[in-house]
């Protein structure tokens, strides 16, 4: 038994995840345009940058019960191995089926992060962090929809999909990368930042909906734009960490290529919720998918959890 867990260490399933993913994005490498795209940058979530993030929030100095996360993350691997034949499937009860242990884990990450909140003394870096990992589990239920090829309040399948993603980056990633910076920087302006994206999050789906229901994009607009500062903020931030003397080299330069990923992407969605006033030829979902979607998983996503999880390594704060 001693010798599986040995083997069976963070960083094998951490590896061992990247391998997956990048066979499945061999195997199903599209232009990216194509809706191909849009699940291989889906799937980096579950196979590497959730794990990643939990194996930080584990060895967090400022978030209750991190030790039970340990325990999630061993989970991971296989749960998210399920969710990529769940991708390889047509939609329907099977691929349904195979989705359900990647909900599993996010409802259990979720359930942490719910326990963790104390209301009257809960600072905005553990509120953030928090209320990021109870919004992961979003994403996992709307996993299960997109594989059963339901389509609640009759979205496109296309936008059911991209809620998918929005609970793994906009809903997970960023209230936790928030957090660390919340923990590092404390000022007013960085809890308006940290307050600004935990709204925002909700902000867009709740646009989403108006807009679905016939009730205009005036939301929709707002709620994007309203994101898109608050992380705009963050990514000031994060490269005002990077900047400051004392910060690792690679760390610094993790923060800074987040920072800039996440300052373009999210000015491209400000942009694209703007569509119904000021309509900019080109800029559409495919468009979006290859931009927007690329920088903040590849730049965003991947950099700022590495580079807050070198952070604590250099701190000697990380343990297996």
């Amino acid at each position: 038994m001693r010798s599986f867990k040995k083997i069976y260490s963070f960083r094998f399933r951490l590896v061992l995840g990247g391998l997956i993913w990048l066979g499945w994005s061999m195997f199903n490498f599209q232009s990216p345009l194509h809706a191909n795209w849009g699940r291989m940058l889906l799937l980096l979530a579950p196979l590497v940058i959730v794990p990643l993030a939990l194996n930080l929030l584990s060895n967090s100095p400022f978030l209750p019960k991190a030790l039970f996360i340990k325990k999630i993350e061993k989970w991971t691997l296989p749960a998210a191995a399920c969710l990529v034949v769940a991708y390889m499937l047509s939609q329907g009860a099977l691929a349904g089926a195979l989705a359900l242990p990647w909900l599993a884990v996010t409802l259990a990450v979720a359930w942490l992060g719910i326990s963790s909140i104390h209301i009257l003394r809960t600072d905005t870096s553990l509120l953030a962090v928090s209320l990021g990992m109870a919004y992961l589990s979003v994403g996992g239920l709307w996993a299960v929809a997109d594989r059963m090829g339901w389509r609640p309040l009759d979205y496109d399948p296309e936008i059911v999909f991209l809620t998918v993603a929005h609970f793994h980056y906009a809903g997970f990633v960023l209230p936790i990368v928030a957090g660390f910076v919340l923990g590092e920087i404390k000022n007013g302006l960085a809890k308006v930042m940290g307050y600004g994206i935990l709204i925002g999050v909700w902000l867009v789906a709740a646009g989403i909906v108006a807009s679905q229901m016939g009730g205009g994009p005036t939301l929709e607009s707002f709620a994007a734009w309203w994101l898109a500062t608050a992380a705009i903020l963050l990514a000031f931030f994060q490269i005002k960490i990077a900047l400051r003397r004392g910060t690792p080299a690679n760390v610094a330069v993790c923060f800074t290529i987040a920072g800039v990923a996440l300052l373009a992407g999210m000015l491209l969605a400000g942009l694209y919720g703007m569509r119904h006033v000021y309509p900019i030829p080109g800029l559409d979902i495919p468009m979006m998918r290859a931009l927007h979607g690329s920088a903040n998983v590849f730049g965003f996503g991947v950099f700022a959890i590495l580079g807050w999880w070198l952070y604590m390594f250099e701190k000697g704060e990380l343990a297996e």
